[in-house]
């Protein structure tokens, strides 16, 4: 199983992966955690998206598998969207990605191998990768609810920076300030070099100022993690 606990214990995701790699886990998480089946077969329906499904799958299977360990469903859901082509692989999937079979039946492994899990083991690395991302986001006191929501939201917070939405619209995208701070804290860790750049450094002060004045007076944990997340940001740019 050791293949499973990968650099969580006491180290950062591995950064020497293309910008592309991690956008997409970040996407396919949160639509492994936020839609249904039927959802993720007409999303991934077509040669290029299920070949970027498959691709993306195998990227979170080498770098991030302990989240597969959360729940079930995720590994169904993989399932049921590998089945749409399973099995009717054409020259135009194997001309665009060589060896897709293969592919698709080392993930198949992989997930049954993950799926059949002793029980135990299951229990420890889940324990061990939910308490390494409450400590990356510096949300120890999390709710198992607030840590998915957090763990969801990456991808608003991600694509917000990107200047590809508008995450400050508190109605279009309703996250509590401490979801908001948890996920600057993972992305700041994960993936510092993302913030190098300056209209990332700067949407990401502004999230932070918008979460200061939003944070209610009596909130003094919400606070200093904010100012906490600041110090952070602050000391990653100097360094760099």
């Amino acid at each position: 199983m050791k293949m499973y606990l990968i650099q969580y214990l006491g180290g950062k995701m591995e950064e020497l992966v293309e910008q592309t790699d991690f956008e997409l886990s970040l996407v396919l998480k949160n639509l492994l955690m936020t839609k249904e089946k039927e959802d993720l077969i007409k999303i991934f329906s077509g040669v290029n998206n299920y070949i970027t499904f498959i691709c993306t799958v195998v990227w979170i299977i080498n770098n991030e598998p302990a989240f597969l360990f959360i729940s079930d469903s995720y590994l169904e859901k993989i399932k049921d969207v590998i089945q749409l082509y399973r099995f009717n692989i054409t020259e135009e999937f194997t001309n665009k990605l060589p060896g897709i079979e293969d592919t698709i039946n080392e993930i198949t492994t992989a997930l049954n191998e993950i799926q059949s899990a002793d029980i135990s083991d299951k229990k420890d690395i889940l324990l061990d990768y939910i308490e390494w991302q409450k400590s990356v986001r510096n949300f120890k006191n999390a709710s198992m609810i607030d840590l998915l929501d957090s763990m969801s939201d990456d991808t608003v917070i991600y694509f917000h920076l990107t200047g590809k939405i508008d995450a400050s619209s508190r109605k279009q995208y309703p996250m509590k300030d401490r979801v908001i701070l948890a996920s600057l804290n993972y992305l700041l860790e994960v993936f510092p070099g993302f913030f190098i750049t300056s209209d990332v450094y700067e949407k990401a002060e502004e999230l932070l100022v918008m979460v200061s004045k939003s944070t209610k007076l009596f909130d003094i944990e919400c606070k200093k993690s904010a100012n906490d997340t600041k110090q952070k940001l602050k000391s990653l740019f100097r360094e760099e």
